[in-house]
Formats: C-alpha cells, sequence, structure tokens
C-alpha cells in the first residue's frame, strides 16, 4: 500500500493516446446502444435522436469516467497502475444483440483494465508479484463504483429537477455495466476477482446481482443484496466449495 499524493495521481492517474481513444470510442458505441429505441416515436426523427444521443454519451461518458477512475485510484494506493484496453469483441456482440432485438436488449461490454508495477514506489518494500487479493480488489473497483453510482442517483432523483428519463437511462446503464463487467469471464474484471477465491467472487456477485435486481424492482437496498450474496456465500460452502483440510480445497 501506497499514500495517495498529489504527485502520484499526477504521474500514474494520467490516460495515453491509446486509452483515450477507446474510452472515447467505447463510450460512442454505447451511447448508441442506449439510444438505439430514442430516434422518434412511432416515425425516425432525427433531431430528437441526436438531442437523446447526446444525452446518452453524456450519461455513459461520466458512467465509464466513474469507473476507470475506481480502478486507477485503487490500483495506484496498492503501489499498480492501471490501463484500460478496448474489447472489440465485446462491443461487437452488444452491437449484435441490439440490432437483432431492435432495441429490447441493451447490454454494455467492452473493455478491460490491466495493471502493472509502479516500481519507484515499490523498491525496498514490497516483493514483485502480482498480488490475487490486490488484483481482485482493483478489479471490483470499477463495477462497485458503478453500482453505487446508480444506487446514489436514484435516491436522489426525488429531490433534485432531474429528467426521469434519462435517470432511468442512468441507473439503467450503470447497473448492466457493472454487472456485466464482473463476469468471470477473461479480459473482464470479474475474472480476475474469480481467480482470487470462488467463495468471496459468489458472496460479490450474487449481491450485485441482488442489488440489479432489486433496482429493476425498484426496491433498491443495499442490506438486502449483502443479505443475499452471504446466503449465496453459505449454500456455496455448504457444497463442499469452501472447506479447508490439511491445507487444501477439497
Amino acid at each position: 500500500m501506497v499514500h495517495l499524493s498529489w504527485y502520484s495521481l499526477r504521474q500514474y492517474f494520467k490516460y495515453d493516446e491509446s486509452e483515450l481513444r477507446a474510452l472515447g470510442a467505447m463510450s460512442v458505441i454505447f451511447a448508441f446502444i442506449l439510444s438505439f429505441d430514442q430516434w422518434g416515436v412511432g416515425s425516425f426523427q432525427f433531431l430528437t435522436g441526436i438531442k437523446n444521443f447526446v444525452i446518452a454519451l453524456i450519461i455513459v461518458g461520466a458512467s465509464v469516467l466513474i469507473h476507470d477512475t475506481a480502478h486507477r485510484l485503487l490500483a495506484i494506493k496498492m503501489g499498480y497502475a492501471a490501463k484500460v484496453k478496448m474489447w472489440w469483441y465485446g462491443l461487437l456482440f452488444c452491437l449484435l444483440v441490439v440490432f437483432a432485438t431492435n432495441g429490447a436488449v441493451k447490454l454494455f461490454v467492452g473493455c478491460s483494465i490491466w495493471f502493472t508495477y509502479i516500481a519507484a514506489r515499490r523498491l525496498t518494500k514490497f516483493e514483485y508479484y502480482y498480488a490475487p487479493k490486490h488484483l481482485a480488489l482493483m478489479a471490483m473497483g470499477g463495477p462497485a463504483a458503478n453500482l453505487l453510482f446508480a444506487g446514489v442517483i436514484r435516491s436522489l432523483a426525488g429531490y433534485l429537477p432531474l429528467n426521469p428519463e434519462a435517470v432511468n437511462d442512468l441507473v439503467y446503464f450503470n447497473v448492466v455495466y457493472g454487472v456485466l463487467s464482473f463476469l468471470p469471464i477473461p479480459p473482464l474484471h470479474g475474472s480476475k476477482f474469480f481467480f482470487y477465491g470462488r467463495l468471496a467472487y459468489v458472496f460479490v456477485a450474487a449481491a450485485m446481482l441482488g442489488y440489479t435486481l432489486l433496482h429493476l424492482l425498484g426496491y433498491p437496498s443495499m442490506l438486502i443484496s449483502l443479505i443475499l450474496g452471504m446466503g449465496a456465500w453459505i449454500w456455496w460452502w455448504s457444497k463442499g466449495e469452501g472447506e479447508l483440510e490439511f491445507g487444501k480445497y477439497k
């Protein structure tokens, strides 16, 4: 662990050109998917569609930035530097699904995060190896930040002069993007957490999924989500996945 400072943020938080291109392209594609069925009612309306696309782009851009900021801050705190990479297969799959369903199903997955050592910050103090615990925590940061952001906006929507449709789009995007990013499929973030431990992954994934379902039902509750996660953890452990005997898993 290292202390966050203005120097470390200025030195290691910055984006390179390839990352900016990846985030920009991903945001445009995600905004297109989010506004796919918002280009007019009954007939195609260009001005209406452009307006909704711009709103969607703002929503997506802010959400993606929050997602990536959480990764980077946790990475710097733990002595790593984070780098965003495009996952074109995921983006193409999302586009295929939205066209095939005519906008009825909107999925958002299309990037991975990679971590490298901040060698100068680790000399004489840390050994040079990737700690699975660190990778898991850093990988969880982005999806957790999206779900938290969705919960905060949903809670404040009734007290702020916000467009209800825009709020619904923001909550939907953050919840879907956060949950899909946590799937245990390489190179998504969830694969790094799954490598750390199946029991831990079951708990966090179940809590996230429960939080998502409660959001969709209109009754978001962090406490109930944690209870669901703990229930899934106990069920998985009871199946023998978590028993430790003589230093080995059964």
